[in-house]
């Protein structure tokens, strides 16, 4: 593999970095981005985080962005990473392997970290009865295209009580079915953090995947800050929400054919597999979502979502 260019912009002299890191804890972001123009508030976000030390790791992955995202964050704090659309889930990888904070954390490039999001799950990985196996999750605020606030259920995952793959994928009301697992709520001590890499071979559901292969090691703990810390905003121009495709979600259920099961299941296929086989009139895509139907029915709030998704794009 080609050596990917890099460049470090506008960062704090090393006598700083020393004095605070050791006086407080370093938290290391990666925000992999192509450049859009949110991503100056994302990273703004992230380095008016108080009681931490932000440090701001973006990877563009679209060259010909480079003079416009430079510009962009010339007078913020960070490390540019240059890859040649190598995809979010690799960028995420080249991301963490330059990080050297004591706790990761990622951030896409059209959402916001809020404040006391870092000090907070901080607080809360500390108070776990051990820290260097635990990670956390916060609460997210989804906001929709419209900029209207997208509220999601709050139903937490009971560890031990239920399927994990099954809770993030079920859909028995028409809002959202989880709040805490996304890619910008998770916060981990690097240790724990670099065993956990991201999937390049999925083009979608990658966040879904992450956090299946994290709650399936024993040795982790997890602590849920049930607050609102992050913001979310679906289906922003260039993002992969705004165009879904049936291949993805079959990709995705294929890799956890065996973990997810039942009414959840039928929720999934209908929604990421057979919708987007509508919207895109692909026959073939339908003959996939048929055969990858469970027996079982989905629930009211996936056929709900369904009947709306088959009149307009979410």
């Amino acid at each position: 593999m080609a050596k990917i260019p890099h460049r470090t912009l506008a960062t704090p002299s090393p006598s700083l970095l020393q004095v605070e890191f050791r006086e407080m804890n370093s938290v290391s972001v990666i925000v992999p981005t192509i450049g859009r123009d949110s991503l100056q508030g994302a990273v703004e976000s992230v380095l008016s985080q108080a009681g931490c030390v932000p440090e701001v790791i973006v990877v563009l992955d679209n060259p010909d962005r480079l003079d416009i995202t430079s510009r962009m964050l010339e007078r913020l704090d960070h490390t540019l990473i240059v890859a040649d659309r190598v995809g979010a889930a690799a960028a995420r990888n080249l991301g963490l392997e330059a990080a050297r904070g004591d706790f990761v954390g990622y951030l896409d490039d059209d959402d916001l970290w809020l404040p006391g999001k870092a000090h907070k799950q901080i607080q809360a990985i500390r108070a776990s009865s051990d820290p260097a196996h635990t990670f956390s999750v916060c609460a997210s605020r989804f906001v929709r295209r419209n900029g209207k606030l997208s509220h999601g259920a709050s139903r937490q995952y009971e560890r031990g009580r239920m399927s994990f793959p099954n809770y993030l994928v079920e859909r028995k009301r028409v809002r959202y079915g989880s709040v805490f697992f996304n890619t910008p709520s998770v916060l981990g001590p690097m240790e724990v953090m670099r065993k956990y890499t991201w999937d390049t071979t999925l083009l979608a559901h990658q966040d879904w995947d992450y956090f299946i292969r994290l709650m399936s090691d024993p040795s982790l703990h997890l602590q849920v800050v049930n607050e609102q810390l992050v913001e979310v905003h679906q289906g922003s121009p260039g993002s992969l929400s705004a165009n879904p495709d049936w291949r993805r979600g079959s990709a995705f259920l294929e890799k956890h054919n065996a973990s997810i099961s039942g009414r959840a299941r039928a929720d999934f296929v209908l929604l990421h597999v057979m919708l987007p086989a509508i919207h895109a009139r692909s026959l073939p895509g339908l003959k996939i979502a048929l055969r990858q139907l469970h027996p079982a029915p989905p629930h009211t709030g996936a056929l709900a979502r369904f009947a709306l998704g088959t009149l307009t794009r979410r």
